[in-house]
């Protein structure tokens, strides 16, 4: 009997490669609304990059009280940017589908099922991003106003992808959003696809 493949399995693991960085005022909300996903998480890896105020604090409070998920907290010996971070953190994770996580977002409580229901039933697909409301510094939602609106990926642009145009929409600016995204482990290669040229 052959054995069954990441792509064919029932129950895809999922991990949220998160990075923080001097992020006290938002992590909390955040790892709240992970946490609070329809369909649970089965892993955080979170990757610090040096914060100077409570983030790790608030952060390992938060893991102590949540045995459901397995956490893995990593501080960075010197700080290493955003995009290395990312890098990192993508390395580290385990499961099928990987999340990527900013530290001051707050996710839908279905986020999770429906991008692995989407996963499920397209096993040719490979990487996901989605739409999101735009919150200001307190939460609130700004009234008419999402994610695919602010980088001008409009009903045209929805159309012109749908008929085979990704390449050209996304060359022209880019629509996939890292905060929206899920992807299936091993279909990003950290220490290429996030390569910095140098200045």
């Amino acid at each position: 009997m052959e054995k069954m493949g990441k792509r064919n399995k029932k129950n895809l693991s999922t991990s949220v490669a998160l990075c923080t960085y001097n992020g006290e005022r938002f992590i909390k909300e955040q790892l709240t609304s992970i946490i609070n996903q329809i369909l649970p998480i089965n892993e955080i890896i979170i990757c610090d990059d040096k914060s100077t105020d409570k983030t790790i604090s608030i952060i390992k409070d938060i893991a102590n009280n949540t045995p459901q998920i397995n956490f893995k907290i990593y501080q960075n010996s010197k700080n290493l940017g955003v995009v290395k971070n990312f890098a990192k953190a993508i390395s580290l994770c385990s499961n099928d589908i990987i999340f990527l996580s900013d530290q001051d977002d707050i996710w839908m409580k279905e986020k999770t099922s429906l991008i692995i229901e989407y996963f499920n039933s397209h096993k040719d697909i490979d990487c996901l991003f989605t739409n999101a409301l735009i919150i200001d510094p307190h939460s609130k939602i700004y009234n008419g106003r999402n994610l695919f609106t602010e980088v001008g990926f409009n009903h045209k642009a929805q159309v012109l992808w749908k008929h085979g145009m990704a390449f050209e929409i996304v060359n022209l600016r880019n629509r996939a959003t890292g905060a929206t995204m899920a992807f299936r482990n091993g279909f990003i290669n950290p220490e290429t696809f996030f390569h910095i040229q140098p200045s």
